[in-house]
Parts: C-alpha cells; sequence; structure tokens
C-alpha cells in the first residue's frame, strides 16, 4: 500500500490534498484516522490511502504503526524558509544528528529513491507547462520522522503566499500523484549525494 499523509496544521498540505481528491479517483472510506476521513484509490493497480493528521507532519513517527504491507509514504506538506523564495522540492525526512525537529536522532527514513526523482521531474516539467514562478530543487534531509519504510515529502513552499498558491498546489498533487503512479515500475539506479548546500538544485 501506498500511503499519503496530509496535516490539518498545514494550509499547503490542505490545498495539496484538496488537488489530489479533486483529480484522481479517491472514495472515502467508512473508517477514521485521528477522527478524520480516510479516502482510498487504486492506482496503477496499487492501493493507495490518503490519510490527514491533526498535528504536524514533522511529529508523525508514529504514523507508520497504523498501517500494514507499507511500500511508500508521501507527506504532502508546506515549505518553510527565511528567504521565502518560491520552491517546489522533495526530500527524505530523518535526522543525521539531533532530533531537533521531530523523528529519532541519527536515523533518516529509509529513501525512496526513484519516486522522488520522479516527483522532482514531474515538478520541473509542471513548473515549465503551468508556467509557474518556482524554483524546483532537492531538499537535505532535516527533519522528522525518522521511518523504517520508504518516505518523502513532498513540498510547496516558501511562505503564506505560496502556500495558498492553488496553481502551485495542483503541480505539487499532479507530481506526486505521477510518482504514485510509476512507482516500481521504472526503477533507475539509485545515488547517494554528500555535501553541497541546503538545496541540491544540482542532484
Amino acid at each position: 500500500m501506498i500511503l499519503l499523509v496530509a496535516s490539518n496544521k498545514d494550509v499547503a498540505s490542505l490545498n495539496i490534498k484538496k488537488k489530489i481528491l479533486t483529480h484522481y479517483p479517491f472514495r472515502e472510506c467508512s473508517e477514521k484516522f485521528q477522527e478524520n476521513p480516510t479516502y482510498e484509490a487504486s492506482i496503477s493497480n496499487r492501493n493507495v490511502r490518503l490519510v490527514t493528521l491533526n498535528t504536524e507532519s514533522v511529529y508523525a513517527q508514529d504514523t507508520t504503526t497504523f498501517f500494514s504491507n507499507l511500500e511508500l509514504v508521501i507527506f504532502i506538506s508546506r515549505h518553510s524558509s527565511l528567504s521565502g523564495t518560491p520552491t517546489l522540492s522533495v526530500h527524505t525526512p530523518g535526522n543525521l544528528g539531533e532530533a531537533e525537529l521531530g523523528g529519532i536522532p541519527r536515523k533518516v527514513s529509509v529513501s525512496p529513491a526513484n519516486a522522488m526523482r520522479d516527483t522532482l521531474k514531474a515538478m520541473a516539467r509542471l513548473k515549465q507547462e503551468m508556467r509557474l514562478d518556482y524554483e524546483v530543487s532537492y531538499e537535505c534531509t532535516h527533519h522528522g520522522p525518522s521511518l523504517d519504510v520508504p518516505t518523502m515529502f513532498s513540498e510547496l513552499g516558501s511562505c503564506a503566499k505560496q502556500w495558498n498558491d492553488i496553481k502551485a498546489a495542483e503541480a505539487v498533487a499532479h507530481a506526486t500523484m505521477e510518482a504514485v503512479s510509476r512507482f516500481g515500475n521504472f526503477p533507475a539506479k539509485a545515488v547517494l549525494g554528500i555535501g553541497g548546500p541546503h538545496y541540491q538544485s544540482k542532484f
């Protein structure tokens, strides 16, 4: 199963979630998660579930304990930066050092390299097609959760103006779902990138 995770604490997340539910064949399930509706769909013959947290995504360390047979977890989320640069970004969560913002100290989630690659390539393409004035970049690992299943963040940033940009939220939604639809079908060689600044546009 592929799990998509949104957060009620995150306006960008809710905007991306809304676009996913608008454009893809999700149906509401009978059970709830943290008192919120859950949704599911079959995408490329895989079961995909969308749930919403009542907490910030970075603190969702126990989320995977509620689900079985997880192949991939994608948090749809805001990205924040002091510069406020409009950015569509992707990264693996976890901590190389202390856990200052969720997760476990010195533990990084399993990195779904191909899914991140597919999302980032789709973001770059959609940026052009939708004429979005945004940067597109990998981002360094820097916050929780630290999970034992392939996990990534698909983000819209970097300040309130962008979090409320519905057109950009739609781009993130489509890029995320493109990675979901391709998951496991078009594997490429994974590599490990070390060094450089916080934003890894060259990768």
